[in-house]
């Protein structure tokens, strides 16, 4: 059997595809061909030299041995080939993306579709198609994304809801499962399991299991949305006979009755106006062409009004085919009729008999045989007669819902003169089916639940009460791409009782019902019992959703935690339609703290595990961790618990979910969490913890600053812009809920509001916020300029030494410039590039950008000329002296002793401006930005 997915419009990839599991390739073409001319076939995927559209009776042989073993693209509006080939391969790529498990509900168009792990409100479980993947670091409260949409059974009276849910990727450890807020121990009937990567969702041994063993491969599917609710209806047996009925545009029955309900099913009978349908009868000659000649002695007016033939009898016998039954209705393109009175001859041509009757195509020659028929569906008549849905009766008329969708004839009461003069009949259709309704995905199996919402029973008239039953059906049936029917139909009937124990308290039951294999399903729904008892009869019973389904096939999962639960609806009237399962998840990773990957993976909410985990993961990373330094990695963690005191203060807890967030931005997030910057050295990742630091990473001086693009602004007192600041955090003590903490008080007014993504513990959030109200209290110059290549190896919150070229600079009492290259070294004699004569009295400290990135800071004398400088030792690092293209001349930077930190910064913005320049932003640097960095050990938090 070949799968064939059809392409209505290849400009559309949602609905527009229709997925067809056949035995005939063949001939499925032919019928979408017929529709669509255009259409053209191809072995999937759809590409140029895949075409197989056949051109031939030897073509299409040729096809049919292929579709046992190719799958095939249809596609009903080919245009240029090039042009629909790129058409199509981008539409079925992005419907296959999107096809996930079954079929699911789309997106709002524009919305963001965030982890509900992220919000701290209206959180629930939801799908998220087109979604990353929630990654998930350090323990958070996880609620887990639904992969197929949630479906509901009754069982026992009882309604339950499955659902298959992804937690996220990698392992996990599971603590804490709710509902809501509510314990799942607490909830009778709860039943939850979680699967490790690489676990059938089968086994009997889930990774974490609460409730029911789930051995049975989960369900999805869709609900249909043709049952909302509706209440079914008794079986009818009314009859209104009347020659007052009469009809008006487009859906109106003028009779006066109260025989019959809202949404009954009706069948009307002598509505017929008009030319009056013609017997034609006689010997007929049948052409392969399917066109009939019938020679009879009817004398029929104008034929050619005829578009409909009723053939009540036609049998013929065929040399290949033998004895072939054509009788059937059909539609007729034309009528020709010729001849005279003695011996008329009508050539009726059919319309594509052979999708009405396949006999037709059986056909091996021409033959001759008799009819009985009769021409139907003239354009000078109207023809009201079948069975419709009442919408509303009012007891004056009855409006039906949508007539001419079954019988177009209904628009023709637009023009049509009037439709008095006809006895008329109205009857109940004693079966009152709700249906049929037909699906839009395949499936092969189907639920059908049925519920009285106010119990069943009768009161008797002395005030008995007994429960009662209610007969109910279900009938479902295979579809075609066209919406025919094929098939069998298959049936499943049961009572429905109410509960003996209280029998005012609602009940519910399933039908189910199952295909040979998967197709698009017609399905309807009725009850067949009538409660005609004396006293009160409670017995509404209303079809309260359908679902279609089937197996899920892929029941491994090789990098994904899958969550699966069945929840059981204590109040089966409250219509629960949102759930918020949730559950502690930590990441399981594997460490490197010993400078080797451990043998197994625990659970660990400490960043340096995560960076490891984040490197070497094929969806974030994708490279090795031999790019991390590793050994400074985890000396880097270890120093930063040191210096604060706790252990808590290199925690990362946190749900990456936008696709877009590059490795880069990844790794600087985690780092701003835990007081660090995110550096690159020689190929080696490291992280840099931020703190008091004793001299400067880079001088910026005239010699690597763009000339004239220096600016310098001085403050006093606090920035005027901000009071406080605001700091965002969620608290896993108070239910995991956001928290605020303002500074320096709860009273201000214009705060700068920070949000600590990753953070989950007040200390963290203490000293964090604390820095960064101390960097705006203590912020007293701000410096802007254009930077060469040296700002490449700066970041965020960098240390860096910049000489102030905003105007001439003499070193004090005495001339020349305080910054330029060194020209040559010997000993602790260097000679400068710029004139420069220092004060005998004074003490100076001269600023030596050493090549490993560094800045050296030592004392410095007036050596022999102007051109000399004597150091106080020698320097750690040789000093460069010629610029050899790859590295550059040391700089120098002069300041008086006393006054060392003065030319020292923190980078707080750096972007680019041009090719081989950054634009860098930077405040005076002052060791009280961390003053707050050791309340905790001082006993302050």
């Amino acid at each position: 059997m070949s799968r064939l997915r059809i392409l209505k419009n290849p400009l559309d990839g949602g609905d527009e595809i229709l997925r067809v599991r056949t035995d005939d390739v063949l001939k499925v073409f032919k019928e979408v061909k017929k529709k669509h001319p255009q259409a053209r076939i191809y072995i999937t995927p759809a590409c140029a030299q895949n075409d197989v559209t056949p051109s031939s009776k030897v073509d299409e042989a040729s096809l049919q041995v292929m579709s046992k073993t190719h799958d095939f693209d249809i596609v009903c509006q080919a245009g240029e080939p090039a042009t629909i080939i790129a058409i199509v391969s981008l539409v079925l790529s992005l419907a296959m993306a999107a096809y996930t498990l079954l079929t699911m509900p789309d997106p709002q168009d524009g919305v963001d579709r965030p982890s509900s792990n992220n919000q701290l409100g209206q959180r629930e479980n939801r799908v998220r198609i087109g979604g990353r993947i929630p990654d998930i670091f350090g323990t958070v409260k996880a609620v887990p994304d639904l992969i197929a949409p949630p479906f509901r059974y009754f069982k026992n009276n009882v309604e339950i809801e499955e659902t298959l849910m992804c937690l996220g990727r990698g392992h996990y450890q599971i603590s804490e499962v709710k509902e809501g807020e509510t314990s799942i121990e607490q909830i009778n009937g709860e039943s939850v399991s979680v699967y490790d990567p690489g676990q059938n969702l089968t086994t009997a041994n889930p990774m974490y299991r609460y409730g029911d063993i789930m051995t049975d491969a989960p369900l999805v599917g869709r609900e249909s949305r043709s049952i909302t609710g509706q209440t079914l209806l008794n079986p009818s047996s009314a009859r209104v006979v009347s020659s007052d009925i009469t009809f008006g545009y487009p859906n109106i029955v003028y009779a006066a009755t109260n025989a019959f309900t809202n949404g009954e099913t009706i069948a009307i009978e002598g509505a017929k106006y008009g030319v009056a349908d013609a017997l034609l009868s006689g010997t007929t000659d049948i052409s392969l062409d399917f066109v009939l000649t019938v020679a009879t002695t009817a004398d029929i007016y104008s034929p050619d009004n005829f578009k409909k033939i009723a053939i009540n009898a036609l049998l013929v016998t065929d040399p290949v085919a033998g004895t072939l039954d054509l009788a059937g209705t059909y539609d007729v393109s034309s009528i020709v009729k010729s001849g005279s009175p003695a011996a008329w001859v009508y050539a009726v041509s059919l319309l594509n008999p052979e999708t009405v009757n396949q006999n037709f195509s059986l056909l091996s020659q021409p033959a001759t045989s008799s009819t009985s028929s009769n021409l139907t569906a003239n354009l000078d008549s109207v023809n009201l007669d079948g069975t419709y849905t009442i919408n509303i009766n009012d007891g004056t008329k009855l409006t039906l819902s949508a007539p001419d969708a079954d019988n177009p004839d209904w628009l023709k009461l637009q023009n049509w003169g009037g439709t008095a003069g006809n006895t008329i009949g109205l009857y109940g259709t004693q079966e009152n089916w709700l249906g049929w309704y037909e699906t839009d995905s395949e499936a092969d199996q189907i639920y059908a639940n049925f519920y009285a919402p106010n119990g069943l029973y009768h009161i008797g008239e002395k005030g008995y009460k007994e429960v009662i039953g209610v007969q109910l059906e279900l009938e479902h049936q295979a579809i075609d791409i066209f919406g025919n029917p094929v098939g069998e139909i298959f049936y499943k009937t049961q009572a429905l009782f109410g509960n003996i124990k209280s029998i005012a308290s609602p009940v519910g039951l399933t039908l189910t019902g199952s295909l040979l294999s998967p197709s698009r399903i017609r399905f309807r729904l009725r009850r067949t019992t009538v409660h005609t008892s004396r006293g009160t009869v409670v017995d509404e019973v209303q079809a309260r959703s359908v679902y279609t389904m089937r197996k899920l096939e892929k029941l491994t999962h090789d990098d994904i935690t899958i969550v699966r639960s069945q929840t059981v609806t204590n109040d089966i009237s409250a219509g629960v339609k949102k759930r918020e399962l949730n559950m502690l998840a930590t990441r399981k990773l594997h460490s490197y703290a010993s400078g080797v990957k451990s043998a197994s993976r625990a659970a660990t909410n400490n960043f340096a595990d995560t960076v490891c985990a984040m490197t070497e993961d094929p969806h974030i990373g994708r490279r090795s961790v031999d790019t991390l330094d590793i050994a400074s990695l985890y000396a880097t963690q270890n120093a930063i618990q040191a210096y604060f005191g706790i252990t808590k203060a290199t925690e990362f807890n946190y749900t990456f979910d936008n696709a877009n967030q590059s490795y880069e931005e990844t790794l600087a997030q985690v780092a701003s969490m835990v007081f660090c910057n995110a550096r690159r050295d020689s190929g080696k990742v490291y992280f840099q913890f931020e703190r008091t630091s004793p001299s400067s990473s880079i001088l910026f001086n005239h010699r690597n600053k763009s000339p004239g693009s220096e600016t310098r602004t001085e403050k006093f007192g606090v920035d005027n812009e901000y009071d406080g600041v605001e700091v965002k955090w969620v608290d896993p003590a108070d239910s995991w809920t956001e928290k605020i903490l303002k500074l320096p008080n709860e009273n201000i007014s214009n705060a700068k509001s920070i949000e600590l993504s990753g953070v989950t513990n007040r200390y963290q959030a203490h000293f964090l916020a604390h820095r960064a109200w101390n960097k705006i209290q203590y912020q007293r110059e701000t410096v802007q300029f254009t930077a060469y290549g040296e700002a490449d190896l700066i970041t965020i919150n960098d240390r860096i030494a910049v000489t102030d070229d905003t105007m001439p600079t003499l070193v004090p009492l005495g001339e020349g410039s305080t910054s330029g290259d060194v020209v040559s070294w010997l000993g602790q004699v260097i000679e400068t590039s710029q004139p420069v004569q220092l004060d005998p009295l004074r003490v100076y400290a001269i600023h030596l950008q050493l090549s490993n990135g560094s800045i050296e800071v030592m004392q410095v004398s007036q050596g022999v000329d102007e051109y000399h400088l004597t150091l106080e030792r020698l320097p750690i690092l040789p000093l460069i002296t010629v610029l050899d293209g790859k590295i550059a001349a040391t700089n120098y930077s002069i300041t008086l002793d006393a006054e060392k930190d003065s030319e020292a910064y923190l980078v707080s913005e750096k972007s680019a401006s041009g090719q081989f320049e950054t634009q860098i932003t930077a405040i005076n640097y002052n060791p009280l930005y961390y003053s707050n960095d050791k309340d905790h050990i001082n006993n302050l938090i």
